[in-house]
């Protein structure tokens, strides 16, 4: 069991100190770019960005890269609208619980690359 721990923890490490680059393969709003921009400046950047439809508007779903953090869902103007997964339970913070419900039309427009 520690050994098997062990591994976990080094391979979560591993994973979330690699060097990574994004390709935007969308016009995205530019507050999400400078988002990203920023994000990269501090070594943290999300997984991917998907857009999504949801309560009729466009919402950008940051899949987090690691170690329990949150996954945030934006409006097109930047304002957290909340935290639907992820965590230390992986079940948000409860703001959006019908998210995965009613967001539709996910289509992935940044994600990162290894270099």
């Amino acid at each position: 069991m520690k050994l098997s721990s062990l591994l976990f923890l080094i391979l979560m490490l591993v994973a979330c100190n690699r060097h990574r680059t994004g390709k935007s393969i969308a016009n995205l709003p530019k507050c999400i770019e400078e988002k990203i921009a920023s994000l990269k400046k501090m070594n943290e950047t999300p997984i991917y960005i998907k857009r999504y439809e949801y309560n009729g508007e466009m919402v950008y779903y940051m899949k987090s890269a690691c170690c329990d953090k949150f996954n945030v869902v934006y409006d097109s103007h930047c304002n957290v609208l909340g935290h639907p997964d992820g965590g230390l339970t992986g079940k948000g913070d409860g703001s959006l619980p019908d998210f995965r419900a009613l967001a539709k039309n996910g289509i992935e427009v940044w994600r990162i690359s290894e270099q």
